[in-house]
């Protein structure tokens, strides 16, 4: 299993489930949203997808689940007229508030170090030793913030559908 990471722009795109898709998680469900990966056409099923936040503050990551299908082609999310781009079906298990982000102060040290947090567009793969140092910190975070660890949230497997694509 490969990690990447994805992003979200909020200047650009607005998540109007976020808050209600957030309550979700946090309450044991997960929930799936079709996801752009870029041009990234190798994100396969069981990935591990991280969502980070770019264009504006806070910077950071905001979202963490598994790829639930192979990479497939649609319009651009911002605009039909631009070249199509990847997407994923992805099964959020976390998903925070922008008040919540897991800041990138947090990511600039050893392995993490040399993953290019800001890369502007979706589908960046993240080395195994980053990915795995990345799991930890981040369970470790939300448990700090009173999230809990996704380990501990799942009630059950049912999954919410939103049509929220980004």
């Amino acid at each position: 299993m490969a990690t990447f990471l994805n992003q979200w722009n909020p200047k650009l795109l607005q998540w109007d489930t976020n808050g209600e898709d957030s309550n979700r998680t946090r309450t044991g469900y997960k929930v799936r949203l079709r996801w752009s990966a870029s041009q990234r056409k190798s994100i396969a099923v069981g990935d591990r997808i991280f969502l980070g936040t770019v264009g504006q503050h806070p910077k950071g990551i905001i979202a963490s689940g598994h790829a639930t299908s192979p990479s497939f082609k649609g319009d651009h999310w911002q605009d039909p007229a631009k070249k199509p781009t990847n997407y994923n079906e992805i099964q959020f298990d976390t998903i925070l508030t922008p008040d919540m982000v897991m800041l990138r102060e947090h990511l600039l040290d050893g392995p993490l170090g040399g993953v290019h947090w800001c890369h502007q567009s979706g589908g960046l793969e993240i080395p195994h030793a980053a990915a795995a140092l990345l799991e930890e910190r981040w369970s470790d975070y939300l448990d700090s913030i009173g999230f809990g660890r996704p380990e501990f949230r799942f009630k059950t497997l049912s999954t919410f559908d939103s049509e929220t694509a980004s």
